[in-house]
């Protein structure tokens, strides 16, 4: 009798425990045809006035190697400005949607895109912005470190980002890794920083959504920036 009434106690101790040391997988399960929406979110000051960017960038994976790398064909729409609390749809502006194919290593890291030629500034924002995933099995609690690759990386400067698997939490009706981090350069006049929170869906490895700021951004001049990114339906 004792024992029956022991073991619903046990079971109620021993499930957190076994919670606490699971593992998980967040390699990015990505298959050729896989097409995927998101919203991406920029805020950043011009020239003292505030700028709020809103796009949507559609992504559709057109080959994978061997080795894991991903290419990607990317299709970005211009879709709101907001500054000087005016709202201005961009959708009515007759923009042309800028198109690009890049390509990214198993673990994430953005390895090269069309007609980058000149720009000092894609590497250093990718090393600022870009969920880099760990290299085994991980579960609440863990971290993991990517160094920045500098060799043939025009404007790449050295640094490294942080990452820690803080919990798992649900997003609407997705079970994701919750992982915050921060990156930092290393050298240069004014050396960018970033931190922020991804969302990492557990059973395929997608982003549902980020949360990242930045001091010293790359661009024209160095700025703070905020960008969130959100998946879409």
């Amino acid at each position: 009798m004792k024992t029956r009434l022991m073991l619903p106690l046990l079971l109620v101790l021993v499930a957190p425990l076994a919670m606490a040391d699971q593992k998980y997988d967040l390699a990015r399960k990505a298959k050729v045809g896989d097409t995927s929406k998101q919203k991406i979110v920029m805020k950043m000051p011009f020239e003292g006035e505030s700028f709020e960017y809103t796009m949507h960038e559609t992504a559709k994976v057109v080959k994978v190697e061997e080795d894991g790398t991903v290419e990607l064909e990317q299709v970005t729409e211009y879709v709101k400005l907001i500054t000087g609390g005016e709202t201005i749809d961009l959708t009515t502006e007759e923009l042309e949607p800028e198109k690009a194919t890049e390509k990214y290593a198993k673990n994430g890291k953005f390895l090269s895109a069309e007609d980058m030629d000149g720009d000092d500034t894609i590497f250093r924002i990718h090393h600022l912005v870009d969920f880099i995933r760990p290299d085994k099995v991980v579960g609440k609690g863990d971290e993991w470190t990517f160094e920045f690759d500098t060799k043939d990386r025009s404007g790449a400067k050295s640094g490294a980002a942080k990452f820690k698997f803080a919990e798992v939490e649900k997003v609407g009706s997705f079970e994701c890794a919750k992982v915050t981090f921060s990156a930092e350069e290393k050298e240069g006049d004014k050396p960018a920083t970033s931190e922020g929170t991804y969302w990492i869906r557990l059973s395929d490895g997608a982003m549902i959504k980020g949360e990242v700021k930045c001091k010293n951004f790359p661009d024209e001049e160095p700025t703070d920036a905020e960008l969130t990114f959100e998946l879409m339906p």
